[in-house]
């Protein structure tokens, strides 16, 4: 399923990418496969650029966009990233 999942975001070469990194969202457990998150690591690098960053908690939101995005460091491992296409 994971390579049919990345056969189809390179086929359509999306102009937003929405990175959920929230493990709960991903059923993530200690034995995972991770090769959808090592794939996506490496993509939104190499096609994409970083344009916005969520990070919450605790009544706590934080939402950064453009140039803010690029300097903000999450306070917290689970954050949602937003990618707008570079090529």
């Amino acid at each position: 399923m994971q390579e049919e999942f990345i056969r189809e975001v390179e086929s359509v070469a999306p102009e937003f990418v929405v990175y959920v990194l929230i493990d709960r969202s991903w059923l993530r457990r200690a034995h995972s496969d991770d090769h959808i998150f090592h794939w996506a690591d490496a993509y939104t690098r190499q096609q994409y650029s970083l344009v916005g960053i969520a990070d919450g908690g605790a009544n706590h939101d934080v939402f950064r966009w453009g140039r803010d995005a690029w300097a903000y460091r999450p306070r917290r491992p689970d954050v949602v990233l937003v990618y707008r296409r570079s090529h």
